[in-house]
């Protein structure tokens, strides 16, 4: 629910014709001390991807590329997701901090896969540009197949508020999912008229 709120990246529409993909959606959005990026990745056929972890050794695969650059384009910080969930965040002259690394996942369903992820603010700049690349891996019927957010050799510019060095990201509440919840206790009905 929370991405209906986030700002759409805008895709340049390529002329690949009717049997092909749609591209999908891209969004974006600060929250909790992260810029935070997602991918709806429309797929009705099968699903290339091999590589599972974090840093793989990349095979050709499906996959979403973001990049962000900043500092006159000379630090960038690209993250790289696949379907499977494996991700790498690979720092351009530019150090990860290890205490706040970058975070992803994917998850798959039979109509496509979403793809999501979160880069600390304090490892860019408050002022730079966004872009991002869709792979669609070559399959029997079809070529390699790539979509632009917001075109090709095109970038997004951003302008992130001020920081508030006092804010806090609410910490990591740790479920345990295959657990039932705990339910409150019923209330005693009460007279309306009080």
């Amino acid at each position: 629910a929370i991405w209906r709120e986030a700002a759409v990246l805008p895709l340049q529409k390529p002329d690949f014709g009717v049997p092909f993909p749609d591209g999908g959606e891209m969004r974006a959005m600060v929250r909790s001390g992260y810029l935070c990026l997602s991918a709806r990745i429309p797929e009705t056929g099968r699903l290339v991807a091999r590589s599972t972890g974090v840093n793989p050794d990349w095979s050709r695969e499906d996959q979403v590329i973001w990049t962000v650059k900043f500092k006159a384009f000379a630090v960038a910080i690209k993250v790289t997701v696949n379907p499977l969930g494996a991700y790498s965040a690979e720092y351009i002259r530019n150090q990860e901090d290890p205490s706040r690394p970058v975070l992803a996942s994917a998850s798959a369903g039979p109509d496509g896969w979403s793809a999501e992820a979160a880069i600390p603010l304090e490892s860019i700049a408050e002022i730079g540009f966004l872009s991002a690349e869709r792979i669609r891996v070559p399959r029997p019927d079809a070529p390699e197949l790539r979509y632009y957010w917001p075109g090709v050799n095109e970038l997004l510019s951003y302008a992130l508020r001020p920081r508030d060095a006092g804010r806090q990201a609410p910490p990591v509440e740790r479920k345990e999912w295959w657990r039932p919840a705990a339910q409150p206790a019923p209330t005693p009905p009460g007279d309306a008229l009080e």
